[in-house]
């Protein structure tokens, strides 16, 4: 008898193991299935010499959290992997910023920059997207080679009450050789990217609450 019930105790035990360690999945609206663990897919465009990192995970938050840290300039140091200098170029909205931000470059190459404007808005119910677009008309700096043909978006939606699914996307042309090491760069950056944002908004950034003014903006 002791030794069925030991045996009973060590299967509920594995059982709850297996549980605990099961990762979340939930299929967004864009057809895309997500996980707590991190997925990236690298996908040549028609027409780009350079790749784009796709990177997508689920979030353990709300809707709140992401929005209210992507549209704080004053953090995206904090979360946008290795970016060394920021500043608001301009500002229509808590949703439309207009950003100058300089990278840290691999090995010995010179610091990239670029001038990019950040564009939230509403795509469906619960869906959210902050799209990056360049702006290549700015003046140029001395200190940072510049960043071009710059495309990209971060989307979310809140699939559960728990949940959150993040896709982040980048492409850049870094002007630098061998495409590999390029592409290699830009993988680094989503993956980085979307690991520091997710610590932060599960950890330090949990139980916050959206803005009256931020809701208005993106209709939430």
């Amino acid at each position: 008898m002791k030794d069925i019930f030991r045996a009973l105790t060590v299967f509920f035990l594995l059982s709850l193991s297996a549980t605990s360690t099961q990762a979340a999945k939930f299929k967004a609206s864009d057809g895309q299935t997500y996980s707590d663990k991190l997925s990236l897919k690298m996908v040549t465009m028609e027409g780009d010499e350079f790749d784009t990192a796709q990177g997508r995970i689920l979030l353990r938050t709300s809707l709140a959290a992401p929005v209210s840290l992507i549209i704080d300039a004053n953090r995206v140091g904090d979360w946008v992997h290795d970016i060394v200098a920021s500043e608001v170029i301009s500002r229509s909205g808590l949703t439309d910023q207009t950003l100058y931000l300089k990278f840290d470059a691999p090995l010995t190459l010179e610091n990239r920059d670029a001038f990019i404007r950040f564009v939230g808005e509403k795509v469906s119910d619960n869906r959210y997207q902050f799209t990056l677009h360049e702006q290549p008309n700015h003046y140029p700096k001395k200190d940072a080679v510049r960043m071009a043909d710059i495309r990209g978006h971060i989307s979310l939606e809140q699939v559960d009450p728990r949940w959150v699914a993040m896709e982040f996307s980048l492409h850049y042309s870094p002007k630098v050789r061998p495409v590999f090491a390029a592409n290699s760069h830009t993988k680094e950056i989503v993956v980085n990217t979307i690991k520091k944002f997710r610590k932060i908004v599960e950890k330090d950034m949990k139980g916050t609450q959206i803005s009256s003014s931020l809701a208005a903006e993106l209709g939430i």
